[in-house]
Order: structure tokens, then C-alpha cells, then sequence
């Protein structure tokens, strides 16, 4: 009985998502693409008062720009973005510009196989004058020999080409079956 309350509180906690009090319903991806004002993949630099900016990395619809700043959306349904995250943002524009919200189809690049399928190859979004930002991920840099180069081979290209990890979901049913599993007794 112990086992059962100790597992059970175990897979509440650790698979637990953060509980949001935003309700909606999650769009089908082709109504997603048709009513989104920008579809984007980059990688956030900054996350702080409820405003994002991100490195583009590929762009399917509404930008053609580096670096973009946006809004996560109203308090109450606000896109958790993580700094140094990778995400696919599909965006609407407003009159302070775009913004994306938990109701949107906004997802870590993790979760976004299906999207990226169907959106197909994007654009990379470069400066015409060849500049890069200061700060942030991926600015240009020069080696000992003063040839430029923008960041790592993991920062370079996609995202969804350098994004790695494991999903952090299976660790629950890992120590459960750990704990659950059969021992032998003896007679």
C-alpha cells in the first residue's frame, strides 16, 4: 500500500506540467499556419516581463529579420519561454506588434516534428550589411588568426538541427517501474 501512495505522489509530482488558468482549445495545425502573422523558429536571448527576444534561426511567414522582440502574451495565458530554449512561435500581429500566446500553437522545437514536416524548408533570415548583435547568441566572434565566425557549431544553422536533449517526460515512468518492480520471495 505504501508503494502504491509513494509511486502515485512520485508520478504526480515529477509529471506534473505547471498548471496554467488560461483554458483553450490547442488549433489544428493548418488553421494555425492560416491565421498565424508570422510563423518563426529562434532560439530566446531574453524572457522578462512577459516580452521575448529571440535569434531567428528560419522563418516561414510575416518576418525576415535576425533578431525579433515580441510579446509571451496577457499574464493569465502566457507562453512559458525558457532562456536559451529553442521554439517554433506562430505570432499575431497587434497594435504593439506581434505576439504569441499559451492558446497559440507555440512550441518548444522538441514538440514541433509535425509542424516543421508541413511547414517545409524556411528562410534564414541574414543582415544585408552583414552585422551582428553585441550581445545575445551567436554574434560574430573572430578565432587568433582574426577570421570571423558566429558562435559554436550547435549555435550555427537551425534550431531543430542543433537542438538536443532527452525528454524530460519519461523520467517518472522510469522510477516507477524502478520501484514497481516484481521481487522475488522466498517460501
Amino acid at each position: 500500500m505504501i508503494r502504491i501512495l509513494f509511486a502515485t505522489v512520485l508520478v504526480c509530482h515529477l509529471g506534473a506540467s505547471v498548471a496554467h488558468a488560461c483554458s483553450c482549445v490547442m488549433p489544428q495545425l493548418e488553421g494555425a499556419i492560416a491565421s498565424a502573422d508570422a510563423i518563426f523558429e529562434g532560439q530566446v536571448v531574453t524572457f522578462e516581463d512577459g516580452r521575448v527576444q529571440m535569434r531567428i534561426t528560419q522563418a516561414w511567414k510575416g518576418i525576415d529579420t535576425e533578431t525579433l522582440e515580441f510579446s509571451a502574451g496577457p499574464a493569465i495565458c502566457q507562453y512559458p519561454f525558457e532562456v536559451g530554449g529553442f521554439y517554433l512561435v506562430y505570432a499575431e500581429r497587434s497594435d504593439s506588434g506581434l505576439a504569441t500566446h499559451l492558446c497559440s500553437r507555440t512550441r518548444s522545437i522538441m514538440d514541433a516534428e509535425e509542424d516543421l514536416r508541413v511547414l517545409g524548408a524556411g528562410i534564414t533570415p541574414v543582415d544585408p550589411n552583414g552585422e551582428h548583435p553585441d550581445e545575445g547568441v551567436g554574434g560574430a566572434e573572430s578565432d587568433d588568426e582574426g577570421t570571423p565566425h558566429t558562435g559554436t557549431a550547435s549555435q550555427a544553422g537551425c534550431a531543430s538541427c542543433s537542438a538536443t536533449g532527452a525528454p524530460t517526460s519519461v523520467l517518472p515512468w522510469v522510477l516507477l517501474a524502478l520501484i514497481w518492480r516484481p521481487r522475488s520471495r522466498q517460501a
